[in-house]
C-alpha cells in the first residue's frame, strides 16, 4: 500500500472533479471529512435541485472554508461529457423569450431568426434551447435555476413588443447577446437591422426610379420600440423633396382602417410605405388598386405571408450573427454584463414584389 506522503503521492496532479477547483484538497476528500459521496458534494456545489437546501449550504459553507472556487471552463467541458452523445458536441445556447400576445407575423419573423441560429449553432457544435418567460412560461428565477443546473452559459435575448425587464437573470454566468429593441433593463450587446439606413435606401431607389409622393405609416409602439429610426429617416428624406411631395407619416396607436383611409383621402399618396398588407383592402374601399392606382412597400416582408414589394430584413442571417457574437464570447470566456455594449447593424435588401407599380406608370 502506499503510504501518504511519498513521492508518489507529491508527484500526482491535483483532482477536480465537477466545475470546481480545490486549495490543495479533492471534492473526494472534503466528502470524506462530511461523510458524503463525491457526487452529492458535487451537486451540492452546483446548487442542484434534488439535494435538500440544508446539505447544499452545508456542503457549499465547508467547500467555501476548504478554498473551493467554481472554474466555468472546467464546468463547461464536464457538462458536454455527461450530456453529448456526439464528439462534436459543445454545449448549449438558451434563446430566451418574452411571452406576449399572439402575433402571427411577428412568430413568423422569430421563427426565421430560430431557424438562422440552430444552423449556425449547429456549424459550432452547439444546441439552441428555447425558454419563455412570462404569464403562464418560466419564471425568471425558474430560468435560472435550470441554465445553472445544466450549465448553459450563452443566452440570445429574443425581440420582444412590451418592456422587457430581464435584471432578475444571473448574467454574471453568461455570455449573452440582444436582438433589436433595447431592453429596460439590463444593457447587453446587441444585434439588429440598420432600421434607418435601409429605410433611406428605399426611399432613394424608389425616388430613382420615378415614383413621387412617397407616404409612410407606422403603429406607434413599433416607432417607440425602435427608437424612432423609422420616422428619423422619412424626415430627413422628406426635407430633400420638393414641398409639394412631402406627405407627414401617419403614426397610428393601433391599426385603424378609418384612420388610415382619412389620412390617404387627405393627402393621396403614390406609393404607400409600411408593415401592414392589409392596408390594401382599404385602398380597395376607397377605390384605389394596387399597383395600378397606388403602390404599396412593406418594410419587413418576412412578417407577412402577402406577396410584397419590400424589405429582407434577412432574420435568418441576425439568427446566425447572434450565435457568432455569443459563441466568440464563451470562446473568450466573457461573462456577465459588458462595460461597454456593443450594437451590430445588418443592412437589409430589397426584394421586388407585385404591389409596386413600373416607374412608368408613375408621373
Amino acid at each position: 500500500m502506499q503510504k501518504s506522503g511519498s513521492s508518489t503521492d507529491k508527484n500526482r496532479p491535483p483532482t477536480t472533479s465537477g466545475s470546481h477547483e480545490t486549495a490543495g484538497r479533492s471534492i473526494r476528500d472534503l466528502a470524506q471529512s462530511l461523510g458524503v459521496s463525491a457526487s452529492t458534494v458535487s451537486g451540492a456545489l452546483r446548487d442542484l435541485p434534488q439535494f435538500s437546501e440544508a446539505t447544499r449550504r452545508r456542503i457549499q459553507a465547508a467547500a467555501s472554508s476548504a478554498g473551493y472556487r467554481p472554474n466555468p471552463l472546467v464546468g463547461r467541458v464536464m457538462s458536454e461529457v455527461r450530456r453529448s452523445r456526439s464528439r462534436d458536441f459543445r454545449g448549449s445556447i438558451a434563446a430566451l423569450n418574452a411571452v406576449e400576445p399572439p402575433n402571427a407575423g411577428r412568430d413568423r419573423f422569430h421563427q426565421k431568426i430560430l431557424q438562422g441560429a440552430v444552423r449556425r449553432g449547429q456549424q459550432f457544435g452547439y444546441r439552441i434551447e428555447t425558454f419563455r418567460t412570462g404569464p403562464g412560461a418560466l419564471s425568471l428565477k425558474r430560468i435560472n435555476s435550470v441554465l445553472h443546473s445544466r450549465n448553459i452559459q450563452g443566452a440570445i435575448v429574443m425581440p420582444f413588443e412590451t418592456p422587457q425587464d430581464w435584471s432578475e437573470l444571473d448574467w454574471s454566468r453568461l455570455s449573452a447577446v440582444r436582438m433589436f429593441n433595447p431592453m429596460s433593463q439590463p444593457r447587453l450587446h446587441s444585434i439588429g437591422p440598420d432600421h434607418h439606413a435601409m429605410l433611406l435606401d428605399l426611399l432613394d431607389r424608389l425616388t430613382a426610379q420615378g415614383h413621387r409622393r412617397i407616404g409612410l405609416f407606422l403603429k406607434r409602439s413599433s416607432e417607440s420600440r425602435l427608437r424612432h429610426r423609422w420616422s428619423a429617416a422619412f424626415h430627413v428624406f422628406a426635407e430633400s423633396r420638393p414641398v409639394r411631395e412631402r406627405i407627414p407619416p401617419l403614426v397610428m396607436e393601433r391599426l385603424d382602417s378609418e384612420v388610415f383611409r382619412d389620412w390617404f383621402r387627405r393627402h393621396r399618396p403614390a406609393v404607400v410605405v409600411g408593415h401592414y398588407p392589409q392596408v390594401i383592402e382599404w385602398l380597395g374601399a376607397e377605390g384605389a388598386r394596387v399597383p395600378s392606382d397606388v403602390s404599396f412597400v412593406n418594410l419587413n416582408r418576412d412578417q407577412e405571408p402577402w406577396p410584397c414589394a419590400g424589405l429582407d430584413l434577412m432574420p435568418e442571417e441576425l439568427g446566425a450573427m447572434a450565435v457568432d457574437t455569443v459563441v466568440a464570447q464563451i470562446n473568450r470566456n466573457e461573462l456577465g454584463l459588458p462595460p461597454h455594449p456593443q450594437t451590430i447593424a445588418v443592412e437589409g435588401t430589397w426584394v421586388d414584389g407585385p404591389t409596386l407599380a413600373a416607374p412608368a406608370l408613375r408621373d
